[in-house]
């Protein structure tokens, strides 16, 4: 389990396990809201070279076209008789190629509520990363996993974990925001490895959006940017501008602490 801050948790998922699958949700890319956070393990994965006429029947649940014309698709199936269903990853470099199967997600049908499965170009460079959703909180927190497509290797590759409520790119920073408790919201700052392939485990900052909850003061917000140390949290400056889009979470006059 790794800790991110005070009620905010995220558990490191693995391939090999199984998770669930719902229908996007109607207000876009981000989570819901629902029941309470626990423990997500992630989807297996099944690859296949080809899409078998078999899942033919399946339902579509959306389609996207990447920047260079590729095109991923998601097709959910479900199977009455063993009560189980799943979702396809399909994905064809041209239009008039067949649909390859890149991974198959199989999923309980126990409670459709409980999981999520979308295409979302979270940092909008025009290519589209495959988010499979689990167990949502009381917040807007879901945990769950990001995938990317890996194009030399035809592979989706699992390169973050998510436990938020958004997750963004801002000053080349993977960017994941989630509310902390009633009155205050985390964002934690990640950087990339060497080749922007993966996702560093820990956060290089934290960014703290606190309402204090006095309507009669000149700033109502508390925005702290923070960094882990040996001696615990250490505040420090801004590490860019854009980062203090943030501190207008609550849409109130804010204040960034100061070191």
């Amino acid at each position: 389990m790794l800790f991110l801050h005070s009620g905010y948790t995220r558990h490191q998922a693995r391939l090999g396990t199984t998770s669930e699958y719902g229908a996007p949700d109607a207000f876009g890319p981000f989570w819901i809201v629902s029941g309470y956070l626990q423990v997500f393990t992630a989807a297996s994965l099944t690859l296949a070279h080809s899409w078998s006429s078999a899942h033919a029947a399946g339902s579509l649940i959306q389609s996207a076209i990447n920047r260079d014309g590729s095109e991923l698709r998601l097709v959910s199936n479900i199977n009455k008789s063993e009560e189980r269903k799943s979702v396809d990853v399909l994905y064809r470099k041209y239009t008039k190629d067949p649909l390859r199967l890149l991974g198959n997600f199989e999923l309980p049908r126990d409670s459709p509520e409980r999981g999520r499965a979308h295409l979302f170009d979270w940092d909008r460079d025009g290519n589209y990363e495959v988010q499979i959703i689990s167990e949502c909180g009381a917040g807007p927190n879901c945990e769950g996993v990001l995938y990317r497509l890996d194009k030399p290797s035809g592979k989706l590759i699992a390169f973050f974990n998510t436990g938020g409520a958004d997750v963004q790119l801002i000053d080349g920073h993977l960017v994941e925001s989630a509310r902390d408790n009633c009155c205050s919201w985390v964002a934690n700052a990640y950087k990339f490895d060497a080749n922007r392939y993966l996702v560093k485990p820990e956060p290089a900052f934290t960014i703290t959006i606190e309402h204090l909850g006095d309507s009669r003061a000149k700033a109502p917000v508390m925005c702290t940017f923070s960094i882990e140390t040996t001696q615990g949290q250490q505040i420090i400056a801004p590490p860019a501008k854009s980062f203090l889009r943030l501190c207008r979470h609550y849409g109130e006059k804010y204040v960034v602490a100061k070191k």
